[in-house]
């Protein structure tokens, strides 16, 4: 008999949670917690503690819909560094 190993199917594919990818989520649920340990006990406890993640969730959801891997990541790089941007090496002349 030979040995053989089984190989899984889908081992580049992305870790997602109802549809959202791991390290988003991880940013809502944080941005929850702070909101709940800074508002708590307010009469903003409930609008902010609940509507503000669950909008900033609402909008990765619609904002990364069809947009490459690392996209917030590279698009934010974009904007908040200055100088010359190029998908290839940088000649002087």
């Amino acid at each position: 008999m030979r040995d053989e190993s089984t190989i899984h199917r889908h081992l580049d594919a992305k870790m997602k949670l109802w549809g959202m990818e791991a390290p988003d989520l991880l940013i809502c649920l944080m941005v929850f917690a702070v909101m709940s340990l800074l508002f708590s006990g307010t009469f903003l406890e409930i609008p902010l503690t609940f509507g503000f993640p669950f909008t900033c969730l609402f909008i990765l959801v619609f904002a990364k819909r069809d947009k490459p891997e690392k996209f917030l990541t590279h698009f934010s790089k974009y904007y908040l560094t200055e100088g010359f941007h190029s998908c290839q090496e940088r000649k002087d002349f």
